[in-house]
């Protein structure tokens, strides 16, 4: 079960509604469809494979349908999208895509109702890139969630996806493969937009293009992020005491030392090692200051097992710190290992960067200098009180190398027994 506590659904959608964006009027042949959704709707058909009925360009967008399919290049040096008369609010999405090489599209959803909107800013843009050394893979929401590259994409072939908006939850599978999820409340309801090609010669073709509505959710309270910063609950605990490593055990070959109140980890050249502390947390936020220089290998584990003997990701979530060369790096700074990805660029190697975990249950949410680096639904084997972890491990995307790295200011607010209540 999400975080959300979903209240009681019994509001009825409309499907098909008037929608002006930039100069786009709705088309004559727009009817409006009436939908009974006191329970979950079954699939429908969002693009027929005939016409482009209950859709309107604007801007570049030049859409035809050929073959059952939907296709969608630009005729101007601007930008262009096709438009759903349709406004959803909670739905699933599935559709099939195809890029020409190159290409750069998308699909945004919850679009709102505005004229003179930017789909991609105002609502939630799925981006369509089957590159896989660029910032914003295939299944990214833009400038809010980076997708893991999928490595079972077809370049050049057909490739499945199925975007899910349940309240404020968004989650993007690429061939049945989650790639991406992120908890935002930036547009509840709006449009289906699909992108025309960011290049004149680009193209990008959908097909078998159907959508599912939810129930209704509602939700009046804090996120998860708010709510563990603002609220008075939870006890505040400094985990460092600056002077010494009091309440902390060596795990490993790495040299740890305390000077002027920075806890400094060395892998010296070993197999690396870490610096746990003796209790255990569940619930928590963690606040911690770091430096570390490029390439270097470093990175916070919480919750990890208490009996664990070793430390590593199947007994323990881990927070990377840690840049390599290339936007192909699967885990930049921010990212929870193997759950969540996270932007490059967060962070400065010459200057103290501030790391900020958010647990409760099974939601957890990294900020890296103020941003939102990573969220990740995790599953029930990592949801359990476990131990904190620094890391410190030799190089190993591109040498051996050792590496190096400091903490100061680590603090806790503990949030042990004490329901949420937000949302």
């Amino acid at each position: 079960m999400l975080l959300a506590r979903r209240l009681n659904r019994t509001i009825a959608y409309c499907l098909c509604m008037s929608f002006a964006f930039l100069s786009c009027s709705p088309s004559q042949n727009e009817t409006d469809v009436e939908v009974n959704t006191t329970k979950e709707q079954e699939w429908q058909t969002l693009f027929n494979g005939e016409t482009l009925e209950n859709w309107n360009s604007t801007g570049s967008a030049d859409a035809r349908v050929e073959g059952q399919q939907l296709i969608l290049r630009r005729n101007a040096d601007a930008p262009g999208w096709l438009i759903s008369n349709a406004q959803p609010a909670n739905f699933e999405l599935k559709t099939e895509f195809k890029l020409s090489e190159g290409t750069n599209s998308g699909v945004a959803i919850r679009v709102p109702t505005k004229r003179n909107v930017d789909p991609v800013t105002s609502g939630y843009e799925v981006n369509l890139d089957n590159r896989a050394d660029i910032p914003n893979p295939s299944g990214t929401l833009d400038f809010l969630a980076r997708a893991f590259w999928n490595e079972d994409i077809d370049p050049q072939g057909w490739n499945q996806l199925h975007v899910k908006a349940d309240g404020d939850h968004i989650e993007v599978k690429v061939n049945g493969k989650k790639v991406v999820e992120t908890f935002s409340r930036r547009s509840s309801k709006g449009a289906i937009a699909l992108q025309a090609p960011l290049t004149d010669a680009g193209e990008v073709r959908f097909r078998q293009m159907q959508i599912k509505e939810l129930p209704p959710s509602s939700f009046s309270q804090p996120q998860l992020r708010d709510y563990m910063l603002s609220t008075y609950k939870g006890s505040k605990q400094t985990l460092f005491d600056g002077e010494s490593l009091n309440g902390w055990q060596k795990l490993g070959e790495a040299k740890w030392s305390v000077a002027q109140g920075i806890i400094t980890g060395d892998s010296q050249g070993s197999d690396g090692g870490y610096l746990c502390t003796d209790k255990t947390y569940k619930n928590f936020y963690l606040s911690l200051q770091f430096k570390i220089a490029f390439e270097d290998n470093s990175g916070v584990f919480v919750r990890l097992q208490p009996d664990a003997t070793e430390v590593s990701l199947d007994v323990g979530l881990e927070v990377n710190v840690y840049d390599a060369p290339g936007m192909a790096w699967a885990h930049p700074t921010g990212s929870i290992n193997t759950h969540a990805r996270a932007f490059t660029g967060l962070i400065s190697y010459e200057e103290w960067n501030t790391m900020e975990i958010f647990a409760f249950d099974e939601q957890l949410s990294v900020y890296v200098n103020g941003v939102k680096a990573s969220e990740a639904t995790v599953p029930t084997k990592y949801q359990e009180a476990g131990k904190i972890c620094l890391q410190v491990y030799p190089r190993v995307a591109t040498d051996e190398g050792p590496s190096q790295v400091s903490y100061k200011n680590i603090q806790l607010k503990n949030f042990e027994g004490i329901p949420f209540v937000g949302y």
